[in-house]
């Protein structure tokens, strides 16, 4: 086994003989890492579950128009409408900031 790591009375040497961790500390270090990742993934599945921290926008529908040849006021207020509320919902997902 020239030149492989081995366990060796539960304490990992390498090939020049040289200890570089016992068992147990390796297990102490896998046991810190292991809660501390359990840690994040419980933060960040609160974070995914809080409905308040990203909630789900109420859908917009369509501007379903067709504008004329000559476009009325109501038709371009129907348009300036649909991106106000547009802009309203991107607002209130956090996806762009208020001017």
């Amino acid at each position: 086994m020239a030149g492989k790591n081995r366990a060796k009375n539960s304490v990992f040497i390498d090939k020049t003989g040289e200890t570089l961790a016992t068992v147990s500390e390796i297990n102490a270090v896998n046991d810190a890492l292991t809660s501390q990742l359990a840690e994040m993934a419980t933060q960040l599945n609160s974070k995914v579950n809080d409905k308040t921290a990203n909630p789900i926008q109420p859908a917009i529908a369509d501007l379903d128009q067709t504008i004329s040849a000559t476009p009325t006021q109501a038709e371009i207020q129907a348009i300036s409408d649909k991106v106000d509320s547009i802009l309203a919902a991107l607002r209130s997902a956090k996806i762009i900031s208020s001017s």
